[in-house]
């Protein structure tokens, strides 16, 4: 007996050392690890249920059965009815061979809880099949195909989303169990239409089950273009040497990429559609109507240990068999046909429901495009049924150029939540906008796509995922289960394989080579192996414990997949930008070194480097950073002024590194680098880096000759400058190349404006200098300059004459100044006629005679004059009212052409809407806060929609001969059962007929109500609509005023605006207990209440 324990504790430990190996040495380690696992894992009884309300009230058995059929209803669009078998046309018949192969290959995977295991079905797969064919065939032989209820039956196990918890149900996710002989259907369908799928997809860059193509394929395409435009950003910087050399900068370019994915995708084809693919890719008939037999009449049943249900599909395709891959693969190939014409510019990629748009941005017109392709590309999609997914849709883009910024302002909206969004208009006459979150970097597929760094993003994302995977294992170094072999055979399985995944799609550069050996780290602590306690090296441990270096295999791995898509059918389908892609790859496998950047600063040595002593201990330092350091920390009693010395030291040897430049360009004169700003040219000489100067390292190659001097420190030119007329100067300057240098220090400037600017700043000291050439430029005619529009040329005039000019204009000043009387009469009189008008009644007088009694009240006397001149506040307020009125009148005029007003009554309450309006109000207020991204429409749209629906619903109430009559006997409509037109009779105090209008039929209205609920939807037309006053459930007062503008700037405004035109005053209003007119002339209250305080003043 013990040696048959012996034995079998041997041959358990040979094979668990197999397994392990088996993974290890796989192609894909995570994928053998997980299929060890499934094989060998006990089982795990499946965790039971618990829904709760939206309350938290934990739900009986049947209430969540309800709640979970109520749910899958809305996904699968359940039918009221159910459905019929399809009339046959042709049989569909298939091989035995190719049947008894289906049998015998079945997966181990569950199965519908009434069925037994697949073992015993690849077991009896002859018996099988001949019951197979026999179904099938008399299937076929009715005059309507009827196959087995047990073929359509789907049963669904649900089980929580990591990420949500699982208390209701669209926080759970299905998992549909076949029937064998419905598996085996579906997977001969799909082997009879994979090759035209195949054939299909040739030229459309869909990398998802299809043979060939695999997930490094679509990262290629979206890395190949973020590392082109970010490419293009690092050359299109204009540094001063491009300046000089007469490059501009670009007003935009950049890249825009769209990150696409689709919720429940494949639950949501319609299958009108699905047929309208399958005919379009030229599925033979008899196949295209199995397909839809088999997915009509899928049921998808619901079991819990207490409660049943089910649902009939009314859409989507089926989860959980092999056509279902295929089925999905050839809609998005349909779409992706689609798809090209709204956005022909875009390179478009996808990968099972994830899709992915880029762009390369060169002028303002591509980035204009942008917003409208991803408008038509959302039209699209949601005209064949899908739907996007709120969390994971987002926009990426590097943009750069002087007009950036005006280009995105008006597509850019700040959101409350989300952040920073791009705003996408409707393509169609739906009137949704949405708001796609804009971020830095997104997951993709596992790896990180950015603009910036991507390869380093991605490998911190991996090294991340390796840490969480390691974390799992922590409990291992504690137990004595396993030995130490196997524990870093399996972390090599499982934590490497994570960190490696992607890897061979970005490529490591030194420092990412660094980061993957790390992972030694990982091993050392799951051997108990650390270094600080053993002192062995990472090299000696590797030895010892007989492991390969964490980097071995990946460079192999790299190289072997570049040749082998270069040389497959793949690279046909990758644009340009993936080929460098790999040629870049190529690169960096070859010589990690290339991506590091060239050091912007020449090599220092250490030990040449002159010591930096302190002045208080003595101590000596290798540079002055550390020296500042010392001394802030150290000393920190250092006197003021020597801490003033110190710093005017600094900035003398700051000032001073002009003195090391050439011909004005950021060029060390000594060791002849080029830097591409002046800040690194100033670090360069104030840190003392300069192999030549400040290090003693000979010059390889000779010094530049020594540049001319400024122009301000040239005494022949001085001299000459003295002599010489502003014009011949100027031409002098231009000639000899000097317009664009300071002429203090010689430091070329791209813009002579910036030279004013420049010697303010850096100059102090020579703001005489610069005051003498300020009266030197004065004092000389300017050039004969001609005119940008008539070409005359204009000479500036001298001097002496502009100071004569100021002169005349003294003198008649004093003339005009000199008559105080007539000045005075003219007040006085002007005064007295304004009290007058002043007196008048307020009816006798327009508008426009309010501000000339302003007027009046400030011009009645020396002293108001004289209280306005002390308090200038009060004159301020009283322009400030001025011109806010001036506003309002404008606006008022405005208002004529935008407004409406609805007056709703607000008794009796069977007629009023009022109540109506506020409890949708309150509704959407309650939606908005609890679940903002159900809210697609605007609370003023919304309203506006509820009324015209409820005169809608009236009118078509009058179809009841009782309330027929009533509406005649209140003059709404004429014998003939039109509407009339009405105006309120002020002496009367009623409504009246309007008898100059002719009547409108009722079908008329009708349709024009109609279009008004469609055109209210789309943006930008119903710019407001809300009550003047706060509304309350007692209200106060026989009506309430809504104001209702309209928008000016596109077509639907335009049309909803003549419909409103033709519908004020008109008696359909009044089946609601309203009433519609346009906007009055007029001041509102508000500004009517200004007025009246401003006259006190």
């Amino acid at each position: 007996m013990k040696e048959l324990r012996k034995i079998s504790r041997l041959r358990k430990k040979q094979h668990l050392d197999a397994l392990i190996m088996e993974a290890r040495n796989s192609s894909s380690p995570m994928t053998a690890v997980h299929q060890i696992l499934k094989r060998y894992a006990p089982k795990v009884r499946q965790k039971r249920l618990q829904l709760r309300t939206s309350q938290g009230h934990i739900l009986t058995p049947q209430e969540e059965m309800q709640q979970i059929v109520g749910h899958f209803k809305q996904v699968y669009k359940q039918p009221d009815h159910a459905p019929s078998g399809r009339p046959v046309d042709q049989a569909v018949v298939f091989d035995p061979h190719s049947v008894l192969l289906a049998f015998s290959k079945l997966p181990n995977k569950a199965l519908p809880s009434h069925f037994l295991p697949a073992p015993f079905w690849r077991a009896s797969a002859h018996l099988a099949t001949q019951v197979f064919q026999q179904t099938l065939v008399a299937a076929y032989d009715r005059e309507e195909l009827l196959l087995p209820k047990a073929w359509h039956e789907i049963q669904v196990a649900l089980i929580p989303k990591p990420s949500k918890p699982a208390t209701s149900a669209d926080s759970l996710r299905p998992i549909s169990l076949l029937s064998p002989m419905a598996k085996v259907l579906a997977k001969l369908v799909a082997e009879e239409i994979r090759p035209i799928v195949s054939n299909a997809a040739t030229h459309i860059p869909q990398f998802a089950y299809l043979e060939g193509r695999q997930t490094c394929d679509a990262i290629d395409r979206a890395f190949g273009h973020c590392r082109e435009i970010r490419e293009r950003r690092q050359n299109a910087t204009v540094t001063t040497r491009d300046r000089r050399a007469g490059k501009t900068a670009q007003i935009v370019s950049g890249g825009v990429t769209l990150s696409l994915d689709l919720r429940k995708a494949s639950d949501s084809i319609p299958w009108q559609c699905l047929q309208t693919c399958l005919e379009h890719f030229r599925i033979p008939a008899s196949i295209i109507q199995l397909i839809l037999y088999l997915h009509e009449n899928a049921t998808y049943i619901f079991k819990t240990p207490r409660a049943q249900g089910s649902v009939l599909a009314g859409q989507g395709i089926r989860q959980g068999c092999g056509l279902a891959p295929m089925l999905w693969t050839l809609y998005s190939l349909y779409l992706a046909s689609k798809l090209d014409t709204a956005a022909p510019s875009a390179l478009k990629t996808f990968f099972a429901d994830d899709f992915r748009a880029q762009w390369t941005i060169e002028t303002w017109s591509d980035m204009k495009s942008v917003p409208t392709q991803i408008s038509k590309i959302v039209a699209v999609l949601e005209d064949h049924g899908m739907q996007l997914s709120p969390g994971k849709t987002v926009v990426l883009y590097s943009l750069w150029g002087t007009q950036v910024h005006a280009c995105l302002k008006p597509m850019l909206y700040q959101h409350a939540t989300l952040g920073k969004c791009l705003r996408i208009g409707a393509a169609n006459l739906t009137g949704k906008c949405y708001l796609l979150p804009v971020v830095m970097s997104h997951e993709y597929l596992g790896v990180k796509l950015s603009y910036k760094n991507f390869e380093w993003q991605t490998l911190k994302h991996r090294l991340r995922h390796s840490w969480i995977a390691y974390n799992r294992l922590s409990a291992l170094p504690k137990s004595k289960a396993l030995p130490v072999h196997k524990r870093l055979q399996l972390h090599q399985c499982i934590c490497l394989a994570t960190l490696r995944y992607g890897l061979s799609c970005t490529g490591l550069t030194v420092a990412g080579r660094q980061k993957v050996y790390g992972t030694v780290r990982q091993w050392r602590a799951l051997a108990n192996n650390l270094p600080h306690i053993t002192g062995l090296s990472n090299a000696n441990f590797l030895t010892n414990f007989h492991l390969a270096d964490p980097l071995e295999g990946l460079d192999t791995t790299l190289i072997k997949r570049l040749d082998k898509v270069e040389s497959g059918p793949v690279a046909q389908l990758q644009p340009t930008v993936v080929k460098r892609w790999w040629e870049h790859l190529r690169k960096i496998t070859n010589d990690p070194t290339v991506t590091q950047a060239a050091s912007k600063v020449p090599l220092r040595h250490q030990d040449a480097r002159p010591p930096a002593p302190c002045d208080v201990c003595g101590l000596s330092f290798p540079n002055e950073a550390t020296l500042r350091w010392h001394i802030s920390n150290v000393h920190v009693k250092l006197t003021k002024e020597q801490h003033h010395a110190k710093e005017a030291a600094f900035r003398e040897r700051k000032a001073s590194h002009m003195q090391h430049a050439h011909d004005g360009m950021p060029t060390c004169r000594h060791c002849r680098h080029e830097f591409s700003s002046w800040p690194q040219f100033a670090a360069h000489h104030n840190r003392q880096c300069c192999p030549v100067l400040h290090l003693g390292c000979a010059p390889t190659l000779p010094p530049y000759p020594p540049d001319p001097e400024p122009l301000l420190q040239d005494e022949a030119f001085l001299q000459e400058a003295q002599s010489d007329d502003w014009k011949q100067l100027a031409q002098k300057i231009r000639a000899i190349g000097r317009l664009h240098y300071c002429p203090f220090c010689n430091l070329w400037m791209a813009k002579t404006a910036m030279l004013h600017q420049h010697i303010k700043a850096q100059h102090v000291d020579a703001t005489a200098h610069l005051d003498q050439c300020q009266h030197f430029l004065l004092t000389r005619k300017g050039v004969n300059s001609p005119c940008q529009h008539c070409g005359t040329r204009h000479n500036r005039v001298m001097m002496d004459e502009l100071t004569r000019g100021a002169a005349e204009m003294d003198l008649w000043k004093s003339m005009m100044n000199k008559p105080g009387e007539v000045g005075q009469k003219w007040q006085g009189d002007r005064a007295e006629d304004l009290s007058r008008q002043k007196g008048r009644q307020r009816g006798d007088r327009g508008k426009g005679n309010q501000s000339f009694a302003k007027q009046a009240k400030q011009a009645s006397g020396p002293s108001s004059l004289d209280n306005d001149e002390d308090d200038p506040l009060r004159e301020a307020v009283k322009l400030i009212t001025t011109l806010s009125l001036r506003h309002e009148d404008a606006l008022a005029i405005h208002r004529q052409d935008t407004s409406y007003v609805f007056f709703m009554k607000t008794s009796p309450p069977e007629l009023t809407v009022l109540s109506d309006l506020m409890r949708v109000g309150s509704e959407w207020k309650a939606k908005k806060e609890q679940s903002p991204a159900l809210v697609t429409q605007p609370l003023r749209v919304v309203l506006l929609g509820c009324l015209l629906e409820a005169v809608t619903t009236r009118m078509q109430s009058l179809q009841d001969p009782t309330l027929h009559a009533k509406a005649q006997t209140a003059k709404l409509l004429n014998p003939a059962g039109d509407f009339h037109y009405m105006m309120w009779d002020d002496a009367e105090k009623i409504y009246q007929n309007k008898d100059d209008r002719e009547s409108i039929p009722t079908k008329a209205v009708l349709e024009d109500i109609a279009t008004l609920q469609r055109l209210i939807l789309q943006p930008r037309v119903v710019g407001r609509f809300h009550a003047q006053r706060k509304l309350a459930p007692d209200m106060q007062g026989e009506v309430v005023p809504f104001v209702l503008e309209i928008g000016l700037r596109n077509q639907a405004s335009h049309a909803v605006y003549f419909l409103l035109d033709k519908y004020c005053h008109q008696a359909i209003w009044h089946l609601a207990g309203t009433s519609l007119r346009h906007d009055k002339l007029g001041r509102g209250a508000l500004a009517n209440a200004l007025e009246k305080l401003a006259e006190k003043l």
